[in-house]
């Protein structure tokens, strides 16, 4: 399972997508909620800041709650967090996502451009996966992996993540843990910058 990071806004921002928020963060200093420092959303931060020039004062919360009262509120320009919590607000009106960090716009709010259609190429996801202890038996491993595949397969668990807002993400043992390794290694440079 994934859950792509977006970046979202108060309704009534004059901020309307990506060029008017590195514009803006470049003219002032804008106040961005992340999900703690290291989190997933801290991470999409700073890739955002590395890929763009700009730095936002990160303001680290508790949680997505309330990163979502700050964003209702009025009390932050931004927030980097998961589409999965801001898209009802998105929906009803109550808040602005401006761009999903993800290679593909999300069926969920089809009409918001990702950051690479908005020329920024930035991405990051928060997954769900099993892990399993070191040195498990190959073929337990392989059941396993056979096992995952047909529910990822299954159409009643397709369309019961379609309808609950997951986003599927199919990957065996050795992917996931070649994705775990990549991300592991791109956090380090972030942690290697400014230790936490």
């Amino acid at each position: 399972m994934q859950d792509p990071l977006i970046v979202g806004v108060p309704v009534d921002s004059p901020i309307k997508n990506l060029k008017d928020l590195i514009s803006t963060a470049k003219a002032k200093s804008l106040t961005a909620a992340v999900n703690g420092i290291g989190s997933d959303d801290f991470v999409a931060a700073k890739k955002f800041e590395r890929q763009t020039g700009v730095t936002f004062n990160l303001l680290p919360t508790k949680g997505s709650t309330e990163q979502k009262a700050m964003i209702l509120g009025g009390h932050i320009d931004a927030s980097f967090m998961n589409l999965s919590q801001l898209q009802a607000q998105h929906k009803a009106g109550k808040a602005r996502v401006i761009a999903i960090l993800a290679d593909e716009r999300s069926n969920i709010l089809p009409e918001v451009m990702t950051a690479t259609e908005q020329g920024y190429p930035v991405s990051m996801t928060a997954t769900r996966g099993f892990i399993a202890p070191a040195g498990l038996d190959k073929k337990i491993a392989a059941k396993l992996d056979d096992l995952l595949a047909k529910v990822n397969r299954d159409a009643g668990f397709i369309a019961d993540t379609d309808k609950g807002v997951l986003f599927r993400w199919p990957m065996t043992g050795p992917e996931y843990l070649k994705y775990l390794q990549d991300l592991q290694a791109e956090t380090q440079i972030f942690y290697n910058q400014n230790p936490w």
